[in-house]
């Protein structure tokens, strides 16, 4: 069974919370990904906002934005589907 747990109680845990305890809480963050989506500059937007076009008559492509967003529940009976059985298959569906 997986589940997502806060501070186990397994030694790999209590190592990573020391070292951040000690010195990660004081390294600057570096971001892995690129400022770019789509080829142009995304914008910031709240999940509201994504609703509410800028423009309604420049909409071919689709919209592009960033967000930064907390999963705050997950529902068990449809979090995970299973992949095809077989070994050689790479259907997902």
């Amino acid at each position: 069974m997986n589940a997502l747990q806060i501070n186990p109680d397994i030694p790999e845990s209590h190592a990573l919370r020391g070292w951040f305890d000690n010195e990660g809480c004081n390294q600057e963050s570096v971001s892995l990904s690129v400022g770019r989506v789509g080829g142009n500059t995304a914008q910031w937007k709240i999940l509201m906002e994504a609703n509410l076009p800028d423009n309604p008559n420049v909409h071919d492509k689709g919209d592009y934005f960033m967000c930064k967003v907390t999963v705050m529940a997950i529902r068990r009976e449809n979090a995970m589907y299973k992949a095809c059985a077989q070994p050689t298959c790479n259907k997902k569906v």
